[in-house]
């Protein structure tokens, strides 16, 4: 899309998923981050929709869920970044690779014919679970879509991953028993961390949670200690605008999230018989 769509002066709505910034770079782009902020638990809202069209930027970047805090973006900020990139002529792509998992999530996949610079990325990977096959399409105005597909490696996706794909877009009720399962896993595991009182767990609408620990309680030690009985945590701080302490924790079924209570009881004794408290 960068050397597609030729735009100078990107802005990235973050906390977000380190790719978009790796395309820009690769395609020797300088970007601007324009955070959403923890005091109101990392939601898009208005001050942060108009901190990003007062920079005047020719492309924005949205994760709707968000990734890494799994926040959803309603519908009025929505809509108010899709009118406000078309005065300015701005170049609006929404990644929607998490959306599937947000009961309430309504897509703008039905504006990209009357939006000409909307551009709406959907991922098959992550509600079915198939992230070895990279299988994913782009949806967006039929002139933009030539655009691109011109400037596209031909081949992009493999046979086995289309077959894939279509055998799972024919199984009927696994998006609505998934979903289903993501919401009470999720309830789950925010009630165990809570129990724990380790740090914030922050809303989220997504299949992951974004954690901060206590400033006593130190994520790498954590990670490590977590890491050799067999569970891995994401560490978050490389995100930017997030820090040391962030963690990212994936919804697992109730018997994973009790492997992770267990480790995470572990690692509190280890530290009491260190003296840390």
């Amino acid at each position: 899309m960068p050397r597609a769509l030729e735009f100078n002066r990107p802005i990235i709505i973050g906390p977000a998923f380190s790719e978009y910034e790796a395309a820009l770079s690769a395609a020797g782009l300088a970007h601007q981050y324009i955070l959403t902020s923890e005091s109101t638990g990392w939601q898009l809202n208005q001050d942060a929709v108009d901190r990003v069209l007062s920079r005047k930027p020719d492309a924005v970047f949205l994760a709707n869920p968000a990734n890494p805090s799994g926040r959803l973006a309603s519908m009025e900020m929505l809509t108010r970044l899709v009118q406000g990139c078309r005065r300015l002529s701005a170049w609006l792509i929404v990644d929607e690779a998490f959306l599937d998992f947000a009961e309430e999530g309504r897509s703008l996949l039905p504006q990209v014919e009357e939006q000409p610079r909307l551009i709406v990325l959907r991922s098959l990977t992550k509600i079915f679970a198939l992230p070895g096959l990279r299988l994913a399409y782009l949806a967006a105005h039929p002139k933009v879509v030539a655009k691109l597909a011109a400037a596209t490696i031909p081949w992009s996706l493999s046979s086995p991953a289309i077959t894939a794909g279509l055998f799972c877009l024919s199984q009927n009720g696994f998006l609505e028993s998934t979903i289903k399962g993501v919401k009470i896993f999720r309830r789950h595991l925010v009630r165990e961390l809570k129990a724990l009182d380790l740090g914030q767990i922050f809303p989220s609408e997504a299949n992951y949670l974004l954690w901060r620990l206590k400033p006593e309680f130190n994520a790498r030690q954590m990670i490590d200690s977590l890491f050799w009985n067999g569970i891995l945590l994401r560490d978050a701080s490389n995100f930017n605008g997030l820090r040391p302490g962030y963690l990212r924790l994936a919804v697992r079924p109730a018997p994973e999230i009790s492997a992770l209570v267990a480790g995470l009881k572990r690692f509190l004794a280890e530290r009491r018989e260190q003296g840390q408290g």
